[in-house]
This record gives C-alpha cells, sequence and structure tokens, in this order.
C-alpha cells in the first residue's frame, strides 16, 4: 500500500489547512489586540458586547454588515509577510466559516459574533488547556506559526 503521507494532492491540502489555521489565528491575534475591552471573559468565551462593538469599527460604510473588500481590508492590516497567500482566497474562506447564518455574502453582527466563538473553540481545542484565556489565542497563533515554518 502507497504511503499517503508523500502525495502531492495530499501535500496540498495539508498546506491549504496549515495557510487557513495561519490566517485565522493572526486574525484571532489582531482582533484582540484592537477589541475595545476584553476580547474574552475569564472563563474563555468570546465577550459578545466588544465583539460587537468590534464588528462596528470593521463595518466601514456602516451598513450593519461586513463585505468582502471590508474583509480584505481588515487582512490587510495584518502582517503575513512569513507565509505567501493569497489574500481574496483568504478573505473567501472567512467569508465561507462565517456566513453561515444567512449566506448572502455579507457577514452581520450575529454571524461575526458565531464565527469568532467558533475559531475560539478551535484555538482551544488545537492547544490544549490554558492557565489564562487570552492564551489560548497566543499559543494557537504560535502553533500554526511553527507548523507554516516548517511546511515551507
Amino acid at each position: 500500500m502507497p504511503n499517503l503521507v508523500f502525495r502531492p494532492e495530499v501535500q496540498r491540502r495539508r498546506l491549504a489547512y496549515a495557510k487557513h489555521k495561519h490566517v485565522m489565528s493572526g486574525i484571532l491575534k489582531h482582533l484582540r489586540r484592537r477589541a475595545l475591552g476584553r476580547f474574552l471573559s475569564d472563563d474563555g468565551q468570546p465577550n459578545e458586547d466588544v465583539m460587537g462593538k468590534l464588528f462596528h469599527v470593521i463595518d466601514e460604510n456602516h451598513d450593519g454588515r461586513l463585505s468582502a473588500s471590508e474583509l480584505k481590508a481588515l487582512i490587510l492590516g495584518i502582517r503575513f509577510e512569513e507565509i505567501d497567500f493569497d489574500r481574496d482566497d483568504a478573505v473567501e474562506k472567512i467569508m465561507k466559516d462565517f456566513d453561515t447564518i444567512n449566506p448572502d455574502n455579507y457577514i452581520d453582527c450575529r454571524e461575526f459574533v458565531h464565527g469568532i466563538s467558533k475559531w475560539i473553540e478551535e484555538a482551544k481545542r488545537s492547544t490544549g488547556p490554558c492557565s489564562r484565556p487570552f492564551t489560548y489565542i497566543e499559543n494557537f497563533h504560535w502553533v500554526s506559526s511553527t507548523v507554516m515554518t516548517l511546511a515551507s
């Protein structure tokens, strides 16, 4: 039986998955820094009030929803020099992850909070238990950066 790990299509999927994780972690880290208050509660859950305020900061035209161009502006403000990735592809993946409650190619505030919550849960699963809630995001970013370095 051939070793599937070395098949090119498997390697491409693994690299794409690692890039997606790295984008997720970079955005979470960036959003935590921009948060207007405590990003996470003491139990590590997203602070919905703070997430709502953050949503309105990202919503540049104040129409109550995030467009692909507003997401791209957010991504451009984050330093991702250590990896080579297509920003349009990253926006598409974020839209796919977040635009789930009312799929209309826009992200409303409820979808934004839900999407961030999903990403935080994934960060918790990926990093294991942490002594302080905000370290989930820092550890997740470190792990995803390390994986990207090894994959390159």
